[in-house]
Order: structure tokens, then C-alpha cells, then sequence
């Protein structure tokens, strides 16, 4: 059968499902395709990868409804309305593990690259300014013996939790829905009240799924409520925040500086005043661009879209609803 990668597929999953015998055609273009477009271009297809945030909306999975399975190349699915998939009697496949050190490690990337003013500090160089003497605005601040607060503490906060405590000495806080009394003594974590989170973070990192609860939660009373020396670090979703209260907060002081592989908008513009400020650090969602992470991602994926092609039903899929309206073994 033909599948449609919307992106690049590591050699590990292309090699899976061409030894099924079905044909990969990838999207290679550097600008992502429109949901129009993927529309027009998925009629000539049996089944979608969708390996970048194009939405897949009502529009989609109706005009589409022809499509075997859809699955995505990715762990998160904001971008994706199931409910139109199921509706149209389209199984949809994602790649649920493999990412928590990929991310955990992208966090405390941004986490020293914030504090040290990396951007700025390379910039020096590409302006030739690297023998100017050193002022106080460009002096960074360590991350060794400070208190680490995480806002979500799953699998990805877990991980950064036990590398912060391992690299840098660091003190680690969180806020959950609830206390998770094993997890602190595995960890060595301590829960707290938001506020306290809010008060007491000198990086705060979120990693919570992005829900009714957490959508905006990072507001500019957040962030005012944070202390002046903070860093917040956001790898999650980029709708936890409130992105121009966090412009605001940088920019006015009320919070020292961030670190974002995840925006909103997303993209976000080059010229947008978060990109340029000299506290912060930004990258186009970078966390899962590894070969390892990459390689890992395109085996659960084909082994997603092999059973859906199979007609059996795929080891992860978002919609199982969708198996009591198709025959799937």
C-alpha cells in the first residue's frame, strides 16, 4: 500500500514497512503543508505519518476518510481532533514512550543555556566583540545547590528531577494534581502547593500535559509571583503559557529568564521580542531531533501503521472507540 510521511522517517521504520511491501513516499520541503494541502495530497494515499503539527481537523478526516490509519510521529496529539477520525472510521496510531530523556536532557540545555546567556555570549563572537571587556549584564548565574520546581512530575519531570539532583546539587520541588508519597522517597522530592512552587523555584520547569487546567496557567500573576532571579523553562506545550505575560515578566523584570523549545504561536517569529532578549533562549522544538530518539520513534510507528494495514489493531493507538465500527482482529 502507499503511505505519506509528512516528514523525514529514520531508516529503521522506512526499511519495516518496505519490507511489508508497502511504498513510502516522504515530504521532504522545508515549509510544513497546510491542512488544505495535505488534504489534496493524501487522496492519492492508503495511510498518513504525520510527522509534523499540521492540523488534523474535521475538514481533514472527512475529506480523508478513505485513509487506513493515521499515525503520528510524535508523543503529543494537541494538534489532532480524534473524535472526526473516529467519526470517519480512521484508527489513529502514536508513539507514547521513547522521548523522556530526550526531552529531560533538552531541559537542562535550556536550563544552563538561560542562566549562561548562551545566545548572547555567541553572539560576542559573530559581532567580534569577544575582546570587550565583560559587563554585569552579561553575567550569567549557576545552577549548582538551587531549588528546582516542576510543574508536572511524569515521566519527563521524574527524569529531569534525577538528573538536576545528580548534575547540579539541586534542591527539587513539585506540584502534581495530588502528592505522590513513593515518588518523593524514590526521588527525593518534595511537594508543594503552587504558590510555594511559584515562590520558592529558582528554575521552574513545567511538564504537564496541557488540559483545561494547565492552558495558560503561567499567567502574568504567575510569573509576578515568581522571584525576580527565576528562570522558567517550558518543554511541554506551548499553550501552558501565556507567552506576552511572559514577554512582559522578562522584560520588566519579574522573572530573570526562559528557556522555550515549545511557543505560542508555533512557529514563533524571528522577530518576535522574546526571541531577542538576552535572558532567554528558544529553539523550534528540537527535543525529539536526535538519531537515537528519531530511530526509536520510527520503529513504534511502524509497528502502529503494520497492524493497522494488517487489519489488527494497532499496540497504541489515541481512538480504540474506533475498533467497536471497523474489523479489526
Amino acid at each position: 500500500m502507499k503511505i505519506l510521511c509528512t516528514g523525514p522517517l529514520a531508516t529503521l521504520g522506512l526499511k519495516m514497512l518496505e519490507k511489508e511491501g508497502h511504498q513510502v513516499d516522504q515530504h521532504l520541503s522545508k515549509s510544513m503543508l497546510t491542512t488544505e494541502q495535505l488534504i489534496i495530497c493524501c487522496k492519492d494515499y492508503d495511510a498518513l505519518i504525520s510527522a509534523t503539527i499540521t492540523p488534523l481537523n474535521k475538514a481533514f478526516f472527512e475529506a480523508s476518510s478513505h485513509l487506513k490509519a493515521v499515525i503520528l510521529l510524535q508523543p503529543s496529539f494537541d494538534h489532532i481532533q480524534p473524535k472526526w477520525a473516529t467519526k470517519n472510521n480512521i484508527p489513529v496510531g502514536y508513539t507514547p514512550s521513547g522521548i523522556n530523556q530526550a526531552v529531560a536532557e533538552t531541559t537542562l540545555m535550556l536550563m544552563i543555556a538561560s542562566s549562561r546567556q548562551i545566545i548572547a555570549q555567541h553572539n560576542r563572537i559573530i559581532f567580534n566583540q569577544w575582546s570587550q571587556n565583560r559587563t554585569s549584564n552579561l553575567m550569567g548565574q549557576s545552577l549548582t545547590n538551587k531549588t528546582l520546581g516542576i510543574f508536572g512530575l511524569g515521566q519527563v519531570g521524574q527524569q529531569v528531577a534525577r538528573l538536576c539532583r545528580r548534575t547540579f546539587g539541586m534542591n527539587v520541588i513539585y506540584h502534581n494534581r495530588a502528592p505522590n508519597q513513593q515518588l518523593e522517597t524514590t526521588l527525593d522530592v518534595q511537594y508543594v502547593p503552587i504558590e510555594v512552587l511559584l515562590e520558592k523555584s529558582d528554575v521552574l520547569s513545567v511538564h504537564a500535559t496541557l488540559n483545561s487546567d494547565s492552558s495558560d496557567f503561567f499567567n502574568a500573576k504567575a510569573f509576578y509571583a515568581m522571584k525576580r532571579s527565576a528562570i522558567f523553562i517550558n518543554t511541554a506545550n506551548g499553550k501552558i503559557h501565556d507567552q506576552k505575560a511572559l514577554t512582559r515578566a522578562v522584560y520588566e523584570g519579574w522573572i530573570w529568564g526562559a528557556g522555550l523549545d515549545v511557543t505560542d504561536p508555533s512557529p514563533i517569529s524571528g522577530s518576535d521580542p522574546l526571541v531577542h532578549h538576552p535572558h532567554v533562549c528558544i529553539t523550534p522544538r528540537i527535543a525529539l531531533d536526535t538519531t537515537e530518539t528519531q530511530t526509536l520513534l520510527s520503529k513504534i510507528a511502524a509497528k502502529n501503521l503494520i497492524a493497522a494495514l494488517n487489519a489488527e489493531k494497532m499496540p497504541n493507538c489515541i481512538n480504540p472507540t474506533v475498533y467497536r465500527y471497523i474489523n479489526h482482529k
